[in-house]
């Protein structure tokens, strides 16, 4: 897939590590669907991001591995919990949407989060029954939608649970403690 005259692959994918790096999460964040319409200043965003950066929970694609230019995000919440991790926040800028770029940062943060770092075997999240693009994502990667949460985000509205399951959870640990 081309992207403004470059490729997917050279997208690069990475932990958060820089304050700059958050700011511009930020900004991606609010200038989104459904973000945009929550009513979240850009204090509430920005602190929020802040934490996840000092856990390590923050991940962004660049343009290209030399570039500062933030085009996509995913935080992760810091709480681990039996069923497993919770996906917070997962945007790509509008123009790079479509592109290859959210999936290539979707599986990267998998890859991490459940392979190398060994934190959870599986990964849940709440996307908008609205958002049929972010639906598609995700089950394209691998998430299974799991039910229907009424009144989570908007009162009067439905937001659907997926989860993802790379093995279960007994199994994972037992192999977490081998290594």
């Amino acid at each position: 897939n081309k992207i403004e005259g470059m490729t997917t692959e050279q997208c690069h994918f990475k932990v958060a590590t820089e304050d700059q790096e958050i700011h511009l999460c930020t900004d991606i964040i609010l200038k989104s669907y459904p973000w945009n319409t929550l009513g979240f200043s850009y204090d509430d965003i920005y602190s929020s991001f802040a934490t996840s950066l000092a856990r390590g929970d923050v991940y962004v694609a660049l343009r290209n591995i030399d570039s500062k230019d933030v085009i996509a995000v995913c935080q992760f919440d810091g709480v681990t919990v039996p069923i497993g991790r919770y996906l917070r926040r997962f945007c790509v800028q509008e123009k790079y949407r479509g592109k290859g770029v959210g999936q290539g940062l979707l599986n990267y943060c998998l890859d991490d989060t459940i392979s190398t770092q060994k934190i959870a075997p599986s990964v849940w999240l709440v996307t908008s029954t609205s958002n049929t693009n972010a639906q598609k994502l995700y089950e394209k990667v691998g998430f299974n939608r799991i039910g229907t949460l009424p009144n989570v985000l908007v009162a009067g509205e439905e937001e659907y649970m997926y989860a993802l399951s790379r093995q279960p959870y007994k199994e994972f640990w037992a192999d977490a403690k081998k290594q």
